[in-house]
């Protein structure tokens, strides 16, 4: 599955982007209750909403079929003779849309958290059937159904049947969408259960896609840039559930449970695999303490598109019950990951400071100083803002937002690539690098923070605009060297080696380290490192104090920290010889402006 400061994407509009987005909270956004809000939407809906009478499999609907562009148009998708499934938009986007799948089950508290979060951020979404803003829109795929409820009636299939969902046209129709095209999207009704005439959707800047199945289908998961599972265990599904049916639909406990036993085989063959495949997952279990208390999870697929946090330490917080944080590294059907998790519940009357002990805790969090604590405590009263449901929910939104920014910010760099004139015209010339997936940046950059601290001062987005600048200038990387290979015991021990190579046809010189340090001994291994180092353009002893700051943090003990920590050096190095030269500069800049007109690219890299 797939930073300038001018293109940030707002915190309520990523928060609402990770929400497990329920159709129904949307109809209840200005105070209204959603069961009322619901009822408004049947008396309007009731007398547009007409049953096609068709049901697929059968030799009606198959009579009905059209084809057009290799996509099969169902009929029961109630399709008008002049529709067709892609169209151009109306509008150019500057980017192709970001697309986020939130996959979970029903009944999962996806309304009272969406509600929650819109209610604290201010969202501007505007009711209806797809909720749709000018920022972001959402698609519930339930609107791929292909039969409606009628027509699941006779197939004796549910909706979490992969035989009932039409995932070729969801597939085609994501994909054009990410192109920059519209679509017509069937629509599901759920007052009446009927499938209504397809409606209209043009791209947005973020799309999110939610539902049963968002990353069941190869097809639609390609078109993914980010893929989110809600995976809530049976016991606290069932907890759940009973506190909301018991309570708004008068069933009895009984029913709850044979509600849920009713959909688990097609729940575990159906929607359940999809986690495997997920780049995070955010897992609610009971607590060691039992319930109602949580275990939440965040679980991040290491090299996945998820951009990862991790903790300095464990934490343990008193209260009653209290709370415990942890990191550690675990397996998720094969695939390495981090797992956060937090256990337990807050002290609600000492939240905030506990809550910044929390934040300053966390690396890699792309936010202001500051923010998730305030972000929490606007919070303060929703469900879940006392324990790891509304702290790691709030973590995965930010994270959302900078999986926005960071592609915004890939694909802005791209454009400028394309129009930079060569070096033959005599301007400034500026080479364009990405790292791709599985990028390291949010590593990189929390070890540049301990170098360039005054960067980092109320914009901590703009530091991530400079190390891109800084990195991918064509200028020279101020180079180290070795000065002799090394061979650091332990097991299994590691070895530092320097070599000259060929990079694509460019003489390149390689610092090259294989294995591990022994951590029990990390400090002496690393001062033999750090001596061995010439080029290193820093004070006595501070490589080795600014690994051993952070020896929790993944890939510490590897190359992974050790030459992260040589670039984030060397971007302060970079950054302290552009701020010489630009006062050195500025006489001649502004001459050069006064007598031109304009500013050369290096002048606005330097501004």
């Amino acid at each position: 599955m797939t930073k300038s400061r001018s293109v940030l994407f707002p915190v309520s509009a990523a928060l609402v982007a990770v929400a497990l987005l329920g159709r129904a909270a949307f109809l209840g956004l200005n105070g209204t209750r959603p069961q009322q809000a619901r009822a408004h939407t049947r008396l309007r809906s009731a007398a547009e909403s007409i049953p096609t009478g068709l049901v697929w499999p059968s030799e009606e609907a198959e009579a009905k079929l059209r084809e057009v562009d290799g996509i099969k148009l169902y009929p029961t998708h109630a399709w008008t003779d002049d529709m067709v499934p892609v169209v151009p938009a109306k509008a150019e986007l500057d980017n192709s849309p970001v697309i986020i799948g939130v996959a979970a089950d029903s009944g999962c508290g996806k309304s009272t958290f969406l509600r929650r979060i819109l209610g604290a951020l201010g969202t501007e979404v505007t009711p209806g059937h797809t909720a749709i803003g000018d920022m972001m829109t959402v698609i519930c795929l339930d609107d791929y159904h292909t039969n409606d409820r009628a027509g699941r009636k006779a197939t004796g299939l549910t909706a979490l049947d992969a035989k009932e969902n039409d995932f070729a046209l969801m597939g085609a129709q994501i994909e054009a969408l990410k192109q920059g095209k519209a679509v017509y999207k069937p629509i599901y009704n759920h007052d009446t259960g009927n499938k209504d005439p397809p409606e209209l959707i043009e791209p947005n800047k973020v799309m999110v896609f939610e539902g049963l199945h968002p990353i069941y289908d190869e097809k639609a998961r390609s078109q993914l840039d980010l893929g989110i599972y809600i995976d809530i265990v049976n016991d606290v599904k069932f907890a759940w559930k009973v506190q909301r049916d018991v309570a708004e639909r008068g069933w009895t406990e009984e029913q709850v449970r044979g509600d849920i036993e009713k959909r688990l085989p097609d729940f575990s063959a159906y929607v359940d695999p999809q986690k495997a495949n997920a780049d995070v997952i955010l897992r609610y279990e009971p607590s060691d303490q039992g319930l109602p208390y949580l275990k939440v999870k965040l679980i991040q697929k290491k090299g996945s598109q998820f951009p990862p946090i991790t903790l300095k330490e464990d934490l343990t917080l008193p209260g009653s019950p209290g709370a415990t944080l942890k990191m550690y590294d675990d397996d998720w059907f094969g695939s390495p990951a981090t797992v956060i998790e937090m256990d337990g519940e807050i002290d609600m009357d000492n939240m905030e400071a506990q809550l910044q002990e929390i934040e300053e805790n966390i690396e890699g969090l792309v936010a202001k100083n500051g923010e998730l604590t305030e972000a929490m405590t606007k919070l303060k009263s929703s469900p879940g803002s006392q324990n790891g449901t509304g702290l790691l929910q709030t973590v995965i939104a930010m994270k959302v937002r900078e999986v926005y920014e960071n592609l915004t910010t890939k694909k802005e760099v791209d454009k400028t690539s394309k129009k930079t004139p060569s070096t033959e015209t005599g301007e400034e010339h500026l080479r364009i690098f990405y790292c791709g997936e599985g990028s390291p940046l949010p590593m990189i950059i929390a070890r540049v923070q301990q170098h360039v601290k005054l960067l980092y001062h109320d914009h901590p987005h703009d530091l991530l605009l400079l190390l891109l600048l800084l990195l991918l200038l064509g200028s020279q990387f101020p180079p180290i060297t070795l000065k002799e290979d090394l061979t650091l015991p332990g097991s299994p021990g590691a070895t530092l080696k320097m070599y000259d190579d060929d990079w694509f046809g460019s003489p390149a010189t390689v610092i090259e380290m294989d294995g591990e340090i022994d951590m029990d001994n990390m400090e002496a291994q690393l001062n033999e490192v750090e001596e061995n180092i010439e080029g290193l353009v820093a004070k006595n002893g501070e490589f080795t104090e600014a690994m051993t700051k952070l020896k929790s943090s993944p890939g510490s003990q590897n190359g992974t920290g050790l030459l992260q920590t040589l670039i984030a050096m060397k971007v302060r190095e970079v950054y302290e010889n552009l701020t010489a030269k630009k006062t050195s500069h500025e006489t001649g800049k502004k001459t050069h402006q006064a007598e031109t007109g304009k500013e050369t690219l290096k002048d606005l890299l330097l501004r």
